[in-house]
């Protein structure tokens, strides 16, 4: 899967909360269907992306003007975006 600004996204993962009828909650990762709506109360669903990693911006200047750059600073990053929780009722 690839966006047009950056790199691939690495894996989309959709997080489900939900509240059984005694009251506990659970936190389990989910497809995109609904589950087995006859024991869930209240359910919370969020989205969480990560892009392959891929380098900073000073790892390309390196190879552009021959600078030199400290052993300690990090090459690559990984950009993570989450959405807001969608809440679907009983």
């Amino acid at each position: 899967m690839k966006y047009r600004m950056r790199g691939s996204i690495e894996w989309v993962q959709v997080g489900k909360i939900s509240l059984d009828r005694a009251g506990e909650s659970r936190d389990e990762v989910c497809d995109v269907k609904r589950g087995d709506a006859g024991t869930i109360h209240e359910t919370l669903y969020d989205t969480r992306v990560v892009e392959t990693p891929t380098s900073y911006w000073k790892i390309h200047d390196v190879g552009r003007y021959g600078v030199k750059i400290l052993d300690e600073c990090p090459r690559l990053t990984q950009e993570r975006v989450g959405t807001s929780a969608i809440w679907c009722g009983p």
